[in-house]
């Protein structure tokens, strides 16, 4: 009875140390629960049953081959992604599981002067044994997750490379616990106790490692946060500094228009018919820029935006139309206006800007819909869009200080109690927000 137990809760180790390897490369199916976790140790269990019944016939080739078959079954059913890496990664599973069970034979071996066929049969040492190799196998999957993640240990601090000694000392643990064993036999009950504090011990490392991840996550995540919150903060810096350079134009434009009033007055009678049709020429240029520096829209931060993009589409050859029907966004904040315009618009405009043969062209529709602000822009492409999990990613170089500006436009829309809905084809983006106007 206690072997089987004992195999069991070996077979779970494993496999919890599969999950985790898996949680690595593949993304989960569904969101995280407690209904999740709670499906995913039932999976776990299940294996581990099934794998402890075929140890029983003591096969190795039946025992990989389960190995292999039922780590790609959890693969499939609790995550996503392409069934060939699914396949990939159960033989790096088994091979790392073979890899380790090896290395400890070896230092068996090596501790006791033993031959290897011996090492395999000394009951004292049988037990101990499997656990160190379940202990190496974890040390080699986290060796494996840093390599992996490398850049973001070094953000977080070397200090965190300290956890992985936890495995090391563990191993040295049950090695000392193995010496008594060997040379000083007890009675029966002190080796079912070594054992379970030795699953102890590797179930101890797991959970401390799965609460370091869960907190690495929360960095990474925070960290995402505050660099969108100082782009947005920059961004706003930038159209409120721009929103003062346009005033100063507007004055300077007011100003050179009463210059050409006198200048018109003056020339009077001096080839007065070209310098009335220069006059009238420049005059009707001024009013285009003016008409262009102004949306009569009750938002400074609006009005600059459009002007930029409409400067930015101009050099770059992009259509722009506009549609606005409604005139009062002046319940938006700088900042929030900044975000949803700007960063909608950028993105419309660098599309726009990698066709190299077909249309340019962008549409901005502004109006009311009842008690609803409907926004909508919608822009001509050729690009790919990269999306999973209805999140979008920039396809800039530059990837650690790009790619948040779908996700900064959903967060400002949901102060608002708004939502953001996205379509996309092969030659067409269209991004459409509905925020409920105050009453």
């Amino acid at each position: 009875m206690f072997e089987l137990l004992f195999g069991i809760l070996i077979c779970v180790v494993e496999y919890s140390i599969f999950i985790m390897f898996l949680q690595y490369y593949l993304k989960d199916r569904w969101e995280q629960s407690r209904k999740l976790f709670l499906f995913k140790f039932l999976g776990i269990l299940v294996c581990s049953i099934t794998l402890t019944f075929i140890n029983t016939f003591q096969n190795s080739l039946w025992n990989v081959l389960t190995v292999f078959t039922l780590t790609f079954l959890l693969s499939c059913v609790f995550y996503q992604g392409k069934w060939l890496v699914k396949v990939f990664l159960s033989v790096v599973t088994c091979t790392l599981s073979l890899v380790s069970e090896f290395i400890t034979m070896v230092m068996g071996s090596a501790i006791f002067g033993e031959n290897l066929t011996v090492i395999v049969t000394l009951p004292s040492v049988q037990v101990p044994m499997t656990i160190i190799s379940k202990v190496l196998l974890f040390t080699l999957v986290r060796i494996i997750f840093l390599i992996k993640r490398g850049k973001k240990y070094t953000k977080i601090g070397k200090e965190s490379l300290l956890l992985y000694t936890l495995p090391i000392v563990t191993v040295a643990n049950i090695i000392l616990m193995v010496q008594l064993e060997y040379h000083a036999p007890s009675e029966e009950s002190h080796k079912i106790l070594m054992a379970f504090v030795c699953i102890g011990l590797i179930l101890c490392n797991i959970a401390v490692f799965f609460i370091y991840d869960k907190n690495l996550k929360k960095y990474e995540l925070e960290n995402e946060l505050r660099q969108a919150q100082e782009m947005q903060r920059l961004q706003a810096n930038y159209y409120m500094q721009l929103e003062k350079s346009l005033n100063e134009s507007r004055k300077q434009m007011h100003d050179f228009k009463n210059h050409i009033t006198t200048l018109e007055h003056l020339h009077e009678g001096k080839e007065s018919v070209k310098a009335v049709s220069y006059m009238q020429e420049l005059q009707q240029q001024m009013k285009e820029q003016m008409d262009l520096a102004s949306f009569k829209v009750k938002n400074a931060a609006f009005d600059v935006i459009l002007y930029e993009k409409n400067k930015r589409c101009q050099d770059l050859n992009i259509t722009f139309e506009k549609q606005i029907l409604y005139n009062d966004l002046s319940f938006l904040s700088y900042m929030d206006t900044c975000t949803i315009f700007a960063n909608a618009l950028d993105n419309a405009v660098k599309a726009c800007s990698e066709i190299k043969t077909g249309k340019r062209k962008i549409e901005l529709v502004l109006k009311r819909q009842k008690d609803m602000l409907s926004i909508v822009i919608k822009n001509t492409k050729q690009n790919q869009i990269l999306e999973s999990n209805n999140r979008f990613f920039t396809t800039k170089a530059n990837k650690e200080h790009h790619g948040f500006g779908i996700e900064n436009i959903k967060m400002a829309v949901e102060k608002y109690h708004g939502l953001v809905s996205i379509e996309y084809t092969q030659d067409s983006f269209i991004l459409a927000v509905i925020v409920p106007l105050p009453a």
